[in-house]
Order: structure tokens, then C-alpha cells, then sequence
């Protein structure tokens, strides 16, 4: 590879250059760098703390996932896609959806410790309105790839609850929240 710097801007910078093609030297590159990296790997593991993982669980982003499931099993003919997005359906019926309230959650966690389901600051926060609609319109995307009636009903039921949470008829528009939560100052909206 050949690199051309016409105006000089990369002078005295940390830069790669390499001149020539040949294969020896490739070899001997692919050496090198495999060598660096796994001396900055170590020295990583040992001089630095790891980064935090975010172990968290989201209605909407798991809508969006089953979503994108059931679209590629229909396109790729594969059955495998379609248990996948069944299991996080299941995950969301069973963490993420109140049976006593009838109501969707936002998030939930995975205790480091315990490796049990956890929720923030030990309260279950509602799901917003992004998590309804994610998750319906999962649900109808899933029902496309199987014709699993059960799931019509579930996303029937979280269009009922979607349009009682967050609905404001006066204005014709969908509140992105529902209005309960004192600590939310500004109610954003969704219009039509």
C-alpha cells in the first residue's frame, strides 16, 4: 500500500506507512500485530479496571429484536428466528409484563451476584409509550412469521392498555409517558 500525503499533514504523526506489496513481509506483519495485541491485552487485563456492562433488559429494545426476528425468518426461511423471538416473547410475558396490573415494564436486570432478574432500585418502573408500540407491533410481526393467535390477543390487550395509559383525546395525540410520574416535568407527545 502506497499512502500519498500531497500536503504534508500527516508529517511527524503516528501514522502507518508501508511501501511495497510483498507477501513475506505481509506474513511478518500479521506476526507483529498479533504479538501487540495480545501484549496490550494483557497489559489491559492487569492495568485497568474493566468497563461497566449494561445488563439491562428493555421492553422497547426487545420489541425492536423480535421484530427484526420474525422479519428475517419470513425472508430467510428460517425456523431458527422464529424460536428466538418466541423466547423473548416469553422473556417479556414473563419479566417484563405485570399480570397483576396488566402492565408493560420498561427494564429489568440481571443480578451479577445472584444471576437472578432485578428491576431499578427495586421498584418496576411502567413502560413508556416507545415500549408498547415496540413491543405490539413485535407481537404482530411474530404472529406473520407463525400465525400464533395468542400473540394477536397479548398485543390486543397492550393496544387497550397503550391507549388508556397514554392516549390524550383533547389533542389527538399519544403522551410518551403517562403522566404519573411527578418527577417528569415535561410531558412530550407524539402527534399525528
Amino acid at each position: 500500500m502506497i499512502f500519498k500525503d500531497p500536503h504534508d499533514e500527516l508529517k511527524n504523526q503516528n501514522v502507518l506507512i508501508t511501501n511495497g506489496n510483498s507477501q513475506s513481509n505481509s506474513n511478518e506483519v500479521k506476526d507483529i500485530l498479533s504479538k501487540s495485541r495480545e501484549i496490550l491485552l494483557n497489559y489491559r487485563n492487569t492495568n485497568r479496571p474493566r468497563p461497566h456492562r449494561d445488563e439491562k433488559f428493555l421492553s422497547s429494545w426487545n420489541g425492536l429484536m423480535i421484530s427484526g426476528l420474525a422479519r428475517a425468518a419470513c425472508v430467510l426461511q428460517q425456523t431458527h428466528y422464529i424460536e428466538l423471538a418466541k423466547q423473548a416473547i416469553d422473556f417479556i410475558r414473563t419479566y417484563l409484563f405485570d399480570q397483576s396490573s396488566k402492565r408493560l415494564l420498561r427494564a429489568c436486570y440481571i443480578d451479577q451476584q445472584t444471576q437472578q432478574i432485578q428491576y431499578s432500585s427495586d421498584s418496576k418502573i411502567n413502560g413508556f409509550l416507545d415500549d408498547y408500540a415496540y413491543v405490539i407491533q413485535a407481537c404482530i410481526d411474530l404472529y406473520e412469521a407463525n400465525f400464533d393467535d395468542d400473540l394477536l390477543m397479548f398485543a390486543y390487550e397492550l393496544q387497550k392498555q397503550q391507549d388508556e395509559l397514554f392516549w390524550e383525546e383533547k389533542k389527538n395525540r399519544y403522551l410518551s409517558t403517562d403522566g404519573k410520574d411527578s418527577s417528569i416535568i415535561l410531558h412530550l407527545s407524539e402527534g399525528l
